[in-house]
């Protein structure tokens, strides 16, 4: 219950805002667009969601036959009931990698990850929602929209059956609707591509996107330090000051119980 639940952090001085992050665009890796706020049960989200869930299973499946064709096998039923129990529906890529590390295929399930996006016989494709129309879901559902670790996309990234740059497919996006696009982010942590340092990286975004976009921040956090990855990302390690955080649009979403919390654990 969403509801108790932002009630149960509000008791500890939190204000939890509802959210959803979308893997976008087959053909792009790593397209991440937020949802914050607004109504998780519209028609426009939960179509993407449906459609989702029935092409993660059969790609997922489908990437568990070439892994035991690899001489990585994994059990179905094992797989998911590893950690915390889900349906096949519920099946996420990232505890796919996780469980390859597990069984001792990889170090880790960062090197899973690279494993199965390096190989073109591995990186097994499913059918994505389009950015275009996560953006607009989000307006119809009331929500808050911005782009996750924008630099986790490779530079060139193929839209519309062409090469095009990552910065021309943003403004792309910009020009949907897109509101925001994060700038703090444990880049040197993850596995980009790109050869600036995550500073660097930082200051590119706010040079390019401070104009059209609000900027955003985040960790990223996936409780890496539990899971044997040698440098975890710390939970609020990068992110948004508390000044910054009140200048974006995700201010306005709080109740005015949660702002009280808010500005009562900055005192």
């Amino acid at each position: 219950d969403g509801e108790s639940t932002a009630d149960m952090a509000l008791a500890e001085g939190i204000a939890l805002l509802p959210g959803c992050e979308f893997s976008c665009e087959t053909h792009i890796e790593d397209c991440h667009i937020k949802i914050i706020g607004g109504d998780f049960a519209h028609p426009a989200i939960t179509a993407i969601l449906d459609d989702i869930a029935a092409s993660k299973s059969d790609a997922y499946l489908e990437l568990l036959d070439v892994l035991k064709r690899r001489g990585m096998p994994i059990d179905l039923s094992e797989l998911l009931a590893f950690g915390h129990p889900v349906a096949v529906e519920d099946l996420q890529k990232k505890r796919i990698f996780e469980f390859m590390a597990h069984k001792g295929y990889t170090k880790d399930w960062v090197s899973a990850k690279l494993l199965v996006r390096n190989d073109p016989e591995l990186s097994v494709k499913r059918r994505k929602p389009s950015a275009f129309s996560v953006i607009q879901a989000a307006k119809a559902s009331g929500g808050v929209v911005s782009l996750a670790h924008p630099y986790l996309m490779d530079a060139e990234v193929q839209c519309d059956g062409k090469k095009i740059s990552r910065g021309e497919w943003i403004t792309r996006m910009v020009a949907e609707g897109l509101q925001g696009i994060e700038a703090s982010y444990t880049y040197d942590k993850t596995t980009t591509r790109e050869p600036m340092t995550k500073q660097e990286m930082e200051q590119a975004i706010r040079r390019d996107y401070a104009s059209c976009l609000f900027i955003d921040g985040g960790s990223d956090y996936h409780a890496d330090h539990k899971k044997g990855i040698e440098r975890p990302r710390e939970l609020g390690e990068c992110g948004l000051s508390r000044a910054e955080f009140l200048a974006t649009p995700y201010a306005a979403l709080m109740s005015g119980r949660q702002r009280e919390a808010f500005e009562r654990r900055g005192e």
